[in-house]
């Protein structure tokens, strides 16, 4: 589970996983992440966001179970509250 530490999902490896193994594999990272954005560098965040917010929005869109949604959700919640909110308004319209 290594491979789920970074800021940005590894889709290369997920790609590869089966669906529970997938499924584990997000979630882990999502876990990771929650914390990972807290301590990370402004300038790496805002300069990595908007992957991010794609990787993290299709996540939600793929219609993960709920333990799944409401890490996605307080992941965004951190992004957009440390990282640049510009970026917020055309994801809410």
């Amino acid at each position: 589970m290594e491979l789920a530490h970074g800021l940005l999902l590894n889709e290369e490896v997920c790609s590869q996983l089966s669906e529970h193994q997938k499924a584990e594999f997000v979630f882990e990272w999502l876990r990771f992440l929650k914390k990972l954005l807290i301590a990370a560098d402004r300038a790496d965040l805002k300069e990595k966001q908007k992957k991010l917010v794609e990787q993290l929005t299709a996540l939600l869109n793929s219609s993960p179970g709920p333990p799944t949604r409401r890490l996605i959700a307080k992941n965004l919640g951190v992004l957009y509250s440390i990282g640049d909110t510009s970026l917020c308004v055309p994801n809410c319209g």
